[in-house]
Order: C-alpha cells, then structure tokens, then sequence
C-alpha cells in the first residue's frame, strides 16, 4: 500500500514570506495498493498539485510517498521519501543586513539564485526598485479582543496590493553559487520601496 502527502514548504532563506499565510498541516492527497513484480518492485503515477489551484503562481510543496509491505515471512517494512514541486524551478534568498535603508547612502542587498531543495544556483537576472506612493490599505480590526495581541503585518504583506510607483533604479545580476550578487543602487528620498528580481526559469518563463 502507498500514501502520498502534502505540506507547504516553507524555505528557511524566504524569511519575506512572513505575514502570508501558510498552512503546513500534512494532508493525504493519494491512496493506493499495488503488487509487486519479481523483483519485488511497483511504481505507480502520480502528478504533484498545489494545495490553492486558482494561486497565479502556487507555493512549493513537499510531497511524501510512503510505503508499506509484507515479506514473504509476514513481516511489514515501510519506507518513505520527500520530493518538492512547485510551479517554478528557481525561488530569491534576499537577505538585507537589516530591514530598513539609509536615504542618500548607497545600498547593497545580497540577493542568492536558489533551487526548491535549496541549493544555490548559478544563472543571471535583473532586479528593479520601485518608489511606492500609495498608502497600504487599512488592516480589518478584530470584532473582540481575546487576550492577545496579533502579530505585526510584515511589509511585504501590508504593500502587497499597492501598485508600483516610479522606477527608482534597475540593474543586472550575476549568481555564482553560494557567492551572493548584489544589488546596488542609492535611494535619495526616504518612502517605502519594492524590491523585484527576476531570473529566467528552466522550466519555461521567469522566476520572479
């Protein structure tokens, strides 16, 4: 018999995801039995789907087949492994040395090509920063108080509807491995920006 399970996966470098929500519960998404050929082996197929179809671009998953059989002495073994999939190859480790910039000073964020088992990649891609000028919308108050305090928005999720404002500087990347590029760039008037990268994907279009 063989189950297949699904978890969101989280990746550790993608600390910006913080404030989207992310149900890691492990779910059952198949179930069978199959016989064995002499050689005692079976392979059944299987397509991975995300946990939110209608997602333009859905989060990467971690499937986990296990398994479990008899021997011809009666006893059981099980085993099990962990595959990942998601809709692109390439995720962003962009990893500031804090969460706020020095207007007039020049920056550098370092900013790594990694692939869904977290691996750094080589490759080239391009990065854009953007002014945003528009307020975030208003998050919805609780109807009653229940003794603790939520936690605070990340930027990421309290801008994430507002439209890009001017083009405040643009660049090229170069990823080498585990050796970060760098995004370079000086910001001359103080505000909120949105920091875009973007790598050609080997499975078709790009990585954003």
């Amino acid at each position: 018999a063989y189950r297949v399970y699904r978890t969101n996966y989280l990746p550790w470098f993608c600390w910006w995801w913080k404030g989207i929500s992310m149900e890691r519960a492990r779910v059952e998404v198949l179930a069978g039995t199959a016989k064995t050929d002499a050689a005692g082996q079976f392979s059944f197929a299987f397509t991975p789907q995300p946990a939110d179809p209608s997602q333009k671009e859905p989060w990467p998953a971690t499937f986990t087949v296990t398994v479990e059989s008899r021997d011809p002495g009666g006893r059981t073994i099980t085993g099990s492994r962990s595959f990942r999939a998601g809709a692109k190859a390439y995720l962003f480790d962009i990893a500031p040395g804090a969460g706020f910039l020095s207007a007039g000073k020049p920056a550098e964020i370092p900013i790594r090509l990694m692939n869904l088992d977290a691996k750094p990649m080589t490759g080239h891609g391009t990065f854009t920063l953007y002014r945003l000028n528009a307020p975030p919308k208003e998050p919805e108050a609780e109807a009653y108080w229940g003794g603790t305090f939520a936690e605070s928005p990340s930027l990421e999720s309290l801008f994430k509807d507002v439209p890009n404002g001017p083009l405040a500087a643009k660049g090229r990347l170069t990823f080498l491995g585990s050796e970060p590029a760098k995004a370079s760039f000086n910001i001359q008037a103080t505000g909120v920006y949105r920091l875009a990268v973007s790598a050609k994907d080997p499975w078709g279009g790009e990585t954003e």
